[in-house]
């Protein structure tokens, strides 16, 4: 199969971001104020940070696998970021209550 013959979507290096941008960016993010989670965040975020997933900490907090879904979204989105390691590690640069022993 010939990869040069298929049709690919140019590349603008106007839309694309440099490593400059992406480190000021996690600069940017590091330097962030701590985030406004509610205590029930919180205990989500502790056990998301001990590798827990969502079906283990609905048992452990005794809510709803939904109700975790919930809790996970607004955390990604006061962390600003898209997945559960970023939030994790975001969670650690800002030296937020994670559960594990420091």
């Amino acid at each position: 199969m010939n990869h040069a013959s298929s049709k690919a979507v140019p590349f603008s290096r106007d839309s694309a971001a440099t490593p400059a941008t992406a480190t000021a960016a996690f600069q940017d993010r590091r330097t962030a104020p701590p985030a406004r989670l509610t205590p029930r965040q919180v205990e989500v975020l502790a056990l998301l940070c001990e590798g827990m997933p969502n079906k283990l900490i609905c048992r452990a907090l005794n809510i709803a696998t939904g109700t975790v879904k919930v809790h996970m979204s607004c955390i990604f989105r006061e962390l600003g970021v898209t997945s559960r390691l970023q939030a994790v590690v975001a969670a650690h640069a800002r030296a937020l209550p994670t559960g594990a022993a420091q």
